[in-house]
């Protein structure tokens, strides 16, 4: 059966649903895939497949979905990295496919490395639990270590009225959105940021995602992420022309190291080994 998936992380989904044969239409080099212009060949790839994967938030699916035409079926994706949305929606794939067995046995291993990592996480969060504030997006992450975000923000930029609301929350960690991020405000605040992705790289790894995730969130818990003071705020992002600045990034996508999503050509400060870049 031939997938055509719309970005890495509905290729995920595919791959642990039992696919085999998986193109991916928005390259890793895509800071935010669902903002990707598909050019004439992927349009041509989505025409030959069978089935058609993609989430219906993506600005191109439409223009994905139309060059699919009437032979191949066409399966829009709930996503959310949870465990139980990645086993309901990898499963109801999986029907489609017919391969069950498979993704029966890909989500029993999957699940139980994915639970085991974010049981971990949580031994690292001592007798009283950080206050932490979530990028929208992003918030399902500190329930997955056992922990609550105490407010959230985005995915628009942050205000000068929501970074006071938050501030007044005396954060201790922000988990914001490597793809869309919008926490930067707080940082230039003094509160450690790290930045946690959800796609996966070109190898369709979907626990490389939980345990890319895990190592930010452990050493965040450990004390080992220093807020940067001067780190840019987009325009409008609170402090607007403040001595913070808000400049412009040049990225596509920062490397995450082997599971990475291409070559950056920004500068993004460290993250592991799986880091964002240099």
């Amino acid at each position: 059966v031939k997938v055509v998936a719309s970005t890495t992380w509905t290729g995920a989904y595919a791959k642990l649903a039992g696919a085999t044969d998986i193109t991916v239409i928005a390259p890793t080099s895509i800071l935010h895939p669902p903002d990707y212009d598909p050019k004439p060949s992927d349009l041509l790839a989505a025409a030959d497949a069978d089935i058609v994967v993609y989430a219906e938030f993506e600005s191109f699916a439409p223009r994905l979905t139309e060059a699919a035409g009437g032979d191949a079926t066409i399966f829009p994706l709930t996503l959310e990295n949870t465990t139980a949305n990645i086993e309901l929606e990898v499963m109801r794939l999986a029907v489609e496919l017919g391969t069950e067995d498979v993704a029966r046995a890909n989500l029993d291993a999957f699940i139980e490395d994915a639970t085991e990592l974010g049981a971990d996480a949580a031994t690292h969060a001592g007798a009283a639990a950080p206050v932490i504030v979530s990028q929208l997006y992003m918030s399902y992450w500190a329930d997955w270590a056992a922990l609550s975000s105490a407010g959230t923000f985005g995915p628009q930029q942050m205000t000068a009225g929501e970074l006071a609301d938050l501030t007044a929350l005396s954060p201790e960690i922000v988990f914001d959105n490597y793809h869309v991020p919008g926490g930067q405000a707080l940082e230039a605040e003094g509160t450690p940021r790290i930045e946690l992705i959800n796609y996966p790289g070109d190898d369709l790894d979907l626990l490389a995602v939980f345990q890319h995730n895990h190592d930010l969130i452990v050493k965040a818990l450990d004390g080992e992420v220093d807020a940067n003071t001067d780190v840019s705020v987009p325009e409008g992002g609170a402090h607007g022309n403040g001595e913070h600045g808000h400049g412009e990034t040049e990225t596509t996508m920062a490397a995450h190291g082997e599971h990475g999503h291409g070559e950056t050509e920004t500068t993004m400060a460290a993250h592991g080994e799986h880091g964002h870049g240099e």
